[in-house]
Formats: C-alpha cells, sequence, structure tokens
C-alpha cells in the first residue's frame, strides 16, 4: 500500500508540476516558436542584417569622407605653396611644395580642385570656391563666371565667394560692380563683418573721387566696430577727409582689462 501511495504521490506530484502556471506559458511559448521558428530566425537575421549593412555603409562613408579631406588636403597645399626664385633654396622645407613659376602654380591648383569637386561631393563646394580663386590669377573672366555662380548659391561659401568677385572686379577697374557686390553683402551677410564691409565700400567710392560717399561709409565702419583693424583704419580716413565728421564718431568702447 505504502509503495501503491508512493507511486500514486509522485503521479500528482508530476500532475501539479504540469499544471504549473509557469510551465503552461513556458510550453505554449516552444510550441509557438517551433511553428512560428522560420520566421522568428529571418526576423532577427533581418535585424542583423539592417546593422551589418549600417555599419558597412558607416564604414563607406568615413572611408568616403577620409579620401575627400585627404584629397583637398593635397589641392590646398598646391594653393599654399611657395613661389620662390630659382636657385633659392634658404628656408624651404625638402618636404615642402615650391614652385618657380606663380601662374603655373595656381593653374595646378585649379586642376586639383577641380577633380576634388568632380570626386567628392561632400567637399565639392569649398572645392569649387578655392578652384575660382586660383583661376583669379590666369582667367579672370572664368573665374568671375564661377564667383558669380557661388555667391548666388545659399552655402557655406557664399559670402566669401562675394567678397572673391567684388575683389576680382576692383581688379578688372569694375568698381561700379564692385561696390554693389559689397552693398549686397552689407544687406544679407551675417558671417562677415560689417565694419569690413563698409570700410570697403568707402574705399572704393574715395579711388570714385566721392568723397561725400565715402565718408558716409567710413563713418559707418568706424561707428560699428572702432576697435577692428577696418574700424580704425575706417577713422584714420575720416579724420583725413572730413575732421568735422570724424569728432562726432561714439568714444570707442574699452575692454575690461583696459580699464
Amino acid at each position: 500500500m505504502s509503495s501503491a501511495k508512493t507511486k500514486q504521490g509522485k503521479i500528482k506530484a508530476v500532475e501539479a508540476n504540469i499544471q504549473d502556471p509557469l510551465w503552461g506559458v513556458l510550453e505554449n511559448f516552444v510550441d509557438l516558436f517551433e511553428k512560428k521558428k522560420q520566421t522568428i530566425i529571418y526576423a532577427a537575421l533581418g535585424v542583423i542584417g539592417v546593422v551589418i549593412i549600417g555599419s558597412i555603409i558607416y564604414g563607406i562613408n568615413s572611408y568616403q569622407k577620409g579620401k575627400a579631406q585627404e584629397a583637398f588636403s593635397k589641392a590646398l597645399e598646391i594653393y599654399n605653396a611657395e613661389v620662390i626664385k630659382p636657385g633659392t633654396t634658404e628656408n624651404v622645407k625638402k618636404s615642402q611644395k615650391t614652385y618657380l613659376d606663380e601662374k603655373q602654380k595656381y593653374k595646378e591648383a585649379a586642376e586639383a580642385f577641380d577633380r576634388v569637386a568632380a570626386d567628392h561631393s561632400s567637399v565639392a563646394t569649398p572645392a569649387r570656391y578655392y578652384a575660382a580663386l586660383s583661376r583669379t590669377h590666369f582667367d579672370a573672366t572664368k573665374a568671375q563666371t564661377e564667383l558669380e555662380q557661388l555667391s548666388k548659391q545659399s552655402s557655406e561659401v557664399s559670402d566669401l565667394a562675394k567678397m572673391a568677385l567684388a575683389e576680382s572686379y576692383i581688379a578688372a577697374n569694375q568698381l561700379d560692380k564692385a561696390i554693389e557686390t559689397y552693398k549686397q553683402m552689407k544687406e544679407g551677410s551675417a558671417k562677415l563683418s560689417k565694419s569690413l564691409i563698409f570700410y570697403n565700400i568707402g574705399r572704393l567710392y574715395e579711388r570714385q573721387g566721392k568723397t561725400k560717399e565715402a565718408v558716409d561709409q567710413y563713418f559707418q565702419a568706424a561707428s560699428t566696430d572702432a576697435s577692428s583693424e577696418e574700424g580704425r583704419r575706417a577713422k584714420d580716413r575720416l579724420e583725413s577727409l572730413d575732421p568735422e565728421t570724424a569728432k562726432k564718431l561714439p568714444p570707442e568702447k574699452k575692454e575690461e582689462s583696459d580699464i
């Protein structure tokens, strides 16, 4: 009897375990997994695939970005290379790139930046800007066209392109165009110093013999930022052209360290 009770007790114990709620949940999960096993595996592989592909794309982008920066740096090295006289080697490092002819240097720089712009979209705009700057030294007409295009774009170099364009107009003695370009910068530029823009317009008016207009621009330049280099230059020109107007300038703000 005792053995029968024991067996019966064991059977009841097993039955109790089978009826345990947690066991039921686990059993249902196992059954569900067996039925949906293929779907779950494919879903997991899909997630892993997204992660792997994302990592590959990130690696490719990082690689391409690195290649773009490397190509841009090499072109910039040409642009910044020193032009030396034949036979001159003083103070020139062996690793430093040098040229004997300035025009040749800028031609090679323009070609290098053109290649960068064509091959690397991430740095295409600044590369085009430097290519145009290089061409101002040997093909002013084409350089102006390129700078005009860049100046109309909403990009990080548009203000710099306008500045370079204005200077190219000055080099071509197209002073009215240069003044108009600077006025456009005065209205919309947030990156370049307003004092610098006012001063440059003033010097152009002065070159044209328009003293009254020049005085007005110099006054605004000195009033906007008297402590800047352009502000001081504007004040000097103002004192030379119209001392009475110069006296109306607001006092220069002193830094705390100057007090």
